[in-house]
Formats: structure tokens, C-alpha cells, sequence
């Protein structure tokens, strides 16, 4: 860069870089657009979902609220986690309903004690048909007294008749069925005739379908407990993972637990 002395000033002399000439060109203007037609399925599909009550707001690492999309309810999840407990143990109740024979087996008798003449003894007979066992007996028709009356089995498919008071318990008659001989007497006179019911049973009746029966029975309790524990993992893993359905089908399950309980018992009695 030259310099110039000229008495005591210094003359400075700069070369500025020439002038870039920038050519912008035509500048184009921008018009909104207008959008024109139907909103397709898909986009209808994203606009439900980002309305207000399908999200949860929850604060961002930042400080800055972040929507949250919350998670839908479907119906096949919930038929997982409320089908699979409740048809564990709701399956064996059904077969249970479907095989036990309830009292097809058993049959009832009457029987009526004639009093014996100049005495309080009522005596009949009856004996249980071949291949049947006996249950139970009770008086028939007779009036509150007699409802202290009970019969207990001993042994040979016999009974003795025993009578309940607040002195006691004793013995106020018998039958025996190798005979069929029935004796009662309690030192009352009911009048000419007292009835009586007999209750037995088809001993021969352990067919395949009673094998089945009892082996259900077993099992029932340990599917109910099973199907207990799944229903509270369903609802656990429902809730955590996302999934509302799945969750509810858990609790739905186990508020039917009770009520399947009570018609199982119901049953088995």
C-alpha cells in the first residue's frame, strides 16, 4: 500500500474491494390456499384423536406441558383379561351343573304305624329295596312335638328313633331293616296312626359320568385359586401397560368370583 510524505502529515491511501452487485431477481408473492374437498378417513381419524379429552397432559423434561395420547379401551382386551380367569373357574362349575345328578337317585317312601291296641306302641314295617342304601327318615304330618323327633343310622342300614329334650336325648323307638320291623313308643297317644317318611338311595348309581363328578370336585378349588391370581395379574398388567380393556376384564373377573363361589356351593349341596 503506497504512502505519500508530504511536509509532517502522512497521507494514507486505501484500495476498497469493488462493489458485489447482488441481483435478487423477481420477488414472487405467496397467496394462502384454500383447501377444497372431503377430509379423508385417516385424517378424520388423527383429528379425533388429538381433541382435548383424548389426551393427558403431563410436564416435559423442559418445564413444557406435553400431550399424552391416552390409551383406548378395546373390547378384545378386556375379553382376555376378564374370559380367561372367569373360565377357569366358572368351566368346572358349569360341567359340575351339567353332571350332577342332584336327587335323581334317591326316593322317598311313606309308611304308616298303626297304635297298637291298649298301648302307646306304634309299630309297621319297611325295608329298602335290593342295591339301595338308607339315608334318612323323619315323621310326617305330625304336629310341633313331633319335630323333636330324629332319626339316626346305625349300623346294618338301620335306625334307632331318638327323642331331644332339655333333660336329654333317649331312645323312643327303632327299625330294623334286615326284618323291617319299625317300633315306636314314647308313652304318648297320638291317635290310631302316625306316618312316617323313609329315604334312600340307589347304592349301584357310580357310573362314569359320578367318577367324573367327584374328580371335578376335586379340582374345582384349585381352578378357582387359579383363576383368582389371574385375574389380579390381568388387572396389574392391563392398567401398566397401556392397556384400560385388558385391566377392567381383571376386575370384572373378580367381582364375579363371589357369586360364582355361592352357585358352586349351591350345587355341591
Amino acid at each position: 500500500m503506497p504512502m505519500a510524505e508530504t511536509g509532517d502529515e502522512i497521507s494514507v491511501e486505501v484500495n476498497a474491494p469493488p462493489s458485489i452487485a447482488i441481483d435478487v431477481g423477481e420477488v414472487v408473492a405467496v397467496q394462502p390456499v384454500t383447501l377444497s374437498g372431503g377430509i379423508n378417513a385417516g385424517s378424520q381419524n388423527l383429528f379425533q384423536e388429538a381433541q382435548p379429552q383424548n389426551v393427558n397432559f403431563v410436564m416435559g423434561p423442559n418445564g413444557q406441558l406435553i400431550a399424552v395420547l391416552k390409551p383406548t379401551f378395546v373390547w378384545k382386551h378386556f375379553a382376555i383379561g376378564g374370559g380367561i380367569p372367569f373360565a377357569l373357574y366358572f368351566i368346572p362349575l358349569l360341567l359340575l351343573m351339567i353332571l350332577n345328578p342332584g336327587y335323581d337317585d334317591y326316593s322317598t317312601k311313606k309308611v304308616t304305624l298303626n297304635l297298637e291296641e291298649g298301648t302307646t306302641t306304634y309299630s309297621g314295617d319297611f325295608q329298602t329295596p335290593s342295591g339301595h342304601e338308607f339315608e334318612y327318615c323323619w315323621f310326617d304330618n305330625m304336629n310341633d312335638d313331633m319335630e323333636q323327633f330324629e332319626c339316626q343310622p346305625t349300623s346294618g342300614n338301620s335306625a334307632n328313633i331318638e327323642y331331644r329334650s332339655d333333660d336329654g336325648t333317649y331312645i323312643a323307638g327303632w327299625w330294623n331293616n334286615s326284618n323291617g320291623v319299625i317300633i315306636f313308643d314314647n308313652g304318648t297317644d297320638f291317635g290310631e296312626s302316625i306316618t312316617m317318611q323313609f329315604e334312600y338311595r340307589d347304592s349301584d348309581s357310580d357310573s362314569d359320568s359320578e367318577i367324573l363328578l367327584r374328580g371335578i370336585e376335586e379340582i374345582m378349588g384349585l381352578t378357582c385359586c387359579l383363576g383368582f391370581l389371574l385375574s389380579i395379574v390381568m388387572l396389574i398388567v392391563g392398567f401398566s401397560t397401556g392397556k384400560p380393556g385388558m385391566g377392567w376384564g381383571g376386575v370384572t373377573s373378580l367381582l364375579l368370583l363371589p357369586f360364582t363361589g355361592i352357585l358352586g356351593l349351591g350345587t355341591l349341596w
